[in-house]
């Protein structure tokens, strides 16, 4: 056995060391990554999340069976707004809900010590996208590490690239263990298939340049989170605003969104 057969785990490991956590799951990309982290917790109800992200935040809660319930976003940060967080979970979907997933959009963390204190207030499972965030950090924390479970995109252009890749990151050893089984069909580690699961496997040369890359860059991942931004174009429509989620009953009314989506449609950041 020579250091590429484990690489894997040793890019899994020094995820883990990086960010504080327990446990980190390599798998494939960063949707597969939500929806092996969706399964893993086992949500199956009301999901409140954003508008202003990409697609691929929103179809693994569909492919859970579970709903999407959209929040209006922070204007400052273009992430979820706390405020707005409390008023849907509080008088619209009280009792229903499971989770709530944010979006460090364009590496913003600004408002994730209050989106972990409202999770922590309802009893909601707070799984954080931190996709765009690899390296930002709030208070001492490393973006990730706010989550009952988040997840990272190793796709190009993120902070860490592994050409494709994604990652599960949690503090919960029953999460970890049910999304190392997902990753790989449903087998436990005794080669025993036990529950739904899929080839989110990580190919290991992607493993071994994501390794490479947080080697050789750990010093200058910080300053490159961010480069994504609303100026590139970059979410031009709330998800919502689509056909495809208007035929399956999704929908959504989230003034400062559409407000900033209109933005960039127009070309006025």
């Amino acid at each position: 056995m020579n250091e590429f057969d484990n690489v894997t785990e040793m890019f899994e490991a020094e995820i883990a060391k990086y960010i504080g956590c327990k446990h980190v799951v390599a798998v494939n990309n960063g949707t597969a990554a939500i929806h092996t982290a969706l399964l893993a917790s086992a949500v199956q109800d009301v999901v409140i999340t954003t508008p202003f992200t990409f697609q691929a935040s929103i179809d693994p809660i569909i492919q859970v069976g579970a709903l999407p319930v959209f929040c209006d976003i922070d204007p400052k940060t273009f992430c979820l707004d706390p405020k707005e967080v409390i008023k849907t979970v509080s008088e619209d979907y009280a009792g229903y809900c499971d989770a709530l997933l944010g979006v460090d959009l364009f590496g913003n963390t600004e408002n994730l010590p209050e989106l972990r204190e409202v999770c922590d207030d309802f009893g909601l499972l707070f799984i954080e996208d931190a996709s765009q965030a690899f390296g930002a950090s709030k208070d001492g924390k490393k973006a990730g590490s706010f989550g009952d479970v988040s997840t990272f995109s190793f796709y190009a252009p993120k902070t860490l690239w592994t050409y494709e890749g994604g990652a599960v990151v949690t503090d919960d050893d029953d999460i970890a263990e049910r999304a190392r089984m997902i990753r790989n069909h449903g087998f436990n580690d005794k080669g025993e298939k036990v529950m739904e699961g899929f080839n989110y496997k990580i190919p290991r040369i992607c493993s071994f340049i994501g390794l490479t890359n947080l080697r050789l860059h750990k010093k200058g991942i910080e300053s490159e989170v961010g480069l994504l931004s609303p100026k590139n174009g970059y979410y031009p429509h709330v998800v919502y605003d689509n056909e495809y989620y208007m035929n399956l009953g999704i929908t959504g009314h989230c003034p400062i969104a559409e407000e900033m989506a209109r933005k960039v449609r127009m070309k006025e950041f």
